[in-house]
């Protein structure tokens, strides 16, 4: 089959080549569901030019199962050193024009990358954008929520206060984003503030539509995403 990376440029822009989009995939122990996320962003409308996996020091058969894949995907191999540690690794790894995230035991719709960098490509303006998001288990869906729109000059008190949208579903542009990265003493909530970090570059705007899959199971100690690692 042939892969086209890279998504359509919007007619309404001047860009002549549509945007590169970078994944960025944190793992830890997700031997179990890493195989379903990294396939679930190989069948995107809007396939990403690389998508980046660091393996945070797994002791489970998570360097097997991601053994199995070839490009876009890239295996980064760390000690254990937690979420935001890991993030930051792959921030300084990625090159695409476009940055997204997904959690190693999430997954996400076929359309999500293709509709974020529609949205951005309307809006230069912006800095990146988040979606809705279900919440399923091994029984299936439990409930779907929506996105609800944050004002474009929103606090960033408020982005990190509020918790308006899940982390994991930014994207994000890389080039204007440069020298931002996860806090290492933040041990809940790191993505809450790297998003409000974001806010504090542009606007963040909102995909109404649950295109973001948050797997709900017992191990979770934040959106997706569990370390070992303490922070320094």
């Amino acid at each position: 089959m042939t892969r086209v990376t890279g998504c359509r440029a919007c007619p309404k822009m001047k860009r002549t080549t549509p945007p590169t989009v970078s994944v960025i995939v944190p793992a830890f122990n997700a031997g179990r569901y890493v195989r379903e996320a990294i396939e679930s962003l190989l069948v995107q409308t809007c396939q990403p030019t690389e998508i980046v996996v660091v393996d945070d020091g797994s002791t489970d058969n998570t360097a097997e199962v991601l053994a199995n894949f070839t490009e876009p995907v890239r295996v980064i191999r760390q000690q254990n050193q937690g979420e935001s540690a890991a993030r930051n690794r792959a921030l300084l790894e990625v090159t695409g024009d476009l940055v997204a995230f997904l959690d190693a035991d999430d997954t996400c719709a076929s359309t999500r990358l293709e509709r974020q960098v529609e949205l951005l490509e309307r809006r230069p303006d912006a800095i990146a954008c988040f979606t809705g998001y279900w919440r399923f288990d091994e029984h299936g869906i439990i409930e779907e929520c929506p996105a609800t729109a944050l004002p474009d000059s929103v606090d960033p008190l408020v982005v990190l206060a509020e918790c308006r949208f899940v982390a994991a579903s930014l994207m994000f542009r890389r080039e204007r984003t440069t020298g931002l990265q996860y806090p290492l003493d933040v041990k809940s909530g790191p993505d809450i503030v790297f998003g409000a970090l974001l806010s504090t570059r542009g606007p963040i705007l909102s995909v109404h539509d649950p295109l973001y899959g948050y797997r709900a199971h017992a191990t979770q100690i934040s959106l997706g995403y569990q370390s070992t690692a303490t922070s320094n």
